[in-house]
């Protein structure tokens, strides 16, 4: 599973958040910094083994803490807000 955040969305940094804008909704969303991580690593290219690798790494997580439920559950925040393709 490969997703793809919209081209649209105006996002501003503040500090580890992200902002981003939705201008078919009129609508602005607080992304913390792993859910800013995440959304930065939904470019198409980066599978979820890649996303959860870069959760690991990014945030000093021992591997034996298992991450994949909340990626995906972010995943399908995103998705239902209309902010990835």
């Amino acid at each position: 599973m490969k997703l793809c955040r919209r081209k649209d969305i105006v996002l501003k940094k503040l500090g580890k958040e992200i902002l981003l804008y939705d201008p078919s909704t009129d609508k602005v969303h607080t992304l913390n910094a792993t859910a800013s991580l995440i959304w930065n690593l939904c470019d198409g290219k980066h599978s979820l083994g890649e996303i959860k690798r870069a959760i690991y790494e990014n945030f000093s997580i021992k591997e034996t803490m298992e991450v994949e439920k909340d990626i995906l559950e972010n995943l399908k925040e995103l998705q239902e807000l209309g902010l990835l393709e």
